[in-house]
Order: C-alpha cells, then sequence, then structure tokens
C-alpha cells in the first residue's frame, strides 16, 4: 500500500511504514509547527507541545524502526 500523502523532504509515494518513519526522523523539537504537523498526522491532539503524547507516538515509530 502506497500513501499519496509525502512527507515534506521525501519525493516519492511510500509504503505505510517507511511514511511514518520519514515523518518521525523529519520531527523537529524546536518547531512547534513541525510538532503539530506530526501530531496532526499521529492523530492525536496537535497544541505544537512535544508532550507525552507526542512522546509516546515517537517512541512507537523510532521502535518500529529498530525492528
Amino acid at each position: 500500500i502506497y500513501l499519496l500523502e509525502y512527507v515534506d523532504n521525501v519525493e516519492k509515494p511510500l509504503n505505510a511504514i517507511d511514511y511514518y518513519q520519514a515523518l518521525a526522523k523529519e520531527l523537529n523539537f524546536d518547531s512547534p509547527e513541525k510538532i503539530k504537523k506530526f501530531q496532526q498526522k499521529m492523530d492525536i491532539p496537535d497544541d505544537g507541545i512535544f508532550g507525552p503524547q507526542t512522546l509516546a507516538a515517537y517512541r512507537k515509530l523510532n521502535f518500529g524502526a529498530r525492528q
């Protein structure tokens, strides 16, 4: 399955695993806008703050990248 959405710095469609791993890699902890975008893509409240829900989503993606 390929996604029609693109990660900002990736030019081609990605399968679901590659898409979310690329999304996690481009997350900038100093940018509330990037954090908001990540939160929206992960379907968690998009407040632009790297809090517990965002951390859990980020860890889940990074854990999946190591498997």
